[in-house]
């Protein structure tokens, strides 16, 4: 199963992920490539994002695409 996961005034992206994904076998969770001036904010960030999901394969994101934006994609 697949779960897009929006953050939203309600609750923050963290509250969201572990909320969706508790009863996962596995979370497959894309990120940006870290700035070199953010990372140990990032790093700090990631591991309290981490802490309560499961088993998770993080895979660094080539790029960000909006796939909610509405329009016309060319495909």
């Amino acid at each position: 199963m697949v779960v897009l996961v929006v953050p939203s005034a309600e609750k923050s992206f963290a509250d969201a992920v572990a909320l969706n994904c508790a009863d996962s076998d596995l979370v497959l969770l894309g990120l940006p490539e870290p700035r070199d001036r953010q990372i140990r904010t990032q790093a700090f960030n990631l591991r309290r994002l981490l802490q309560p999901l499961p088993t998770t394969l993080l895979v660094r994101s080539a790029e960000v695409d909006d796939i909610l934006e509405a329009g016309d994609s060319g495909h």
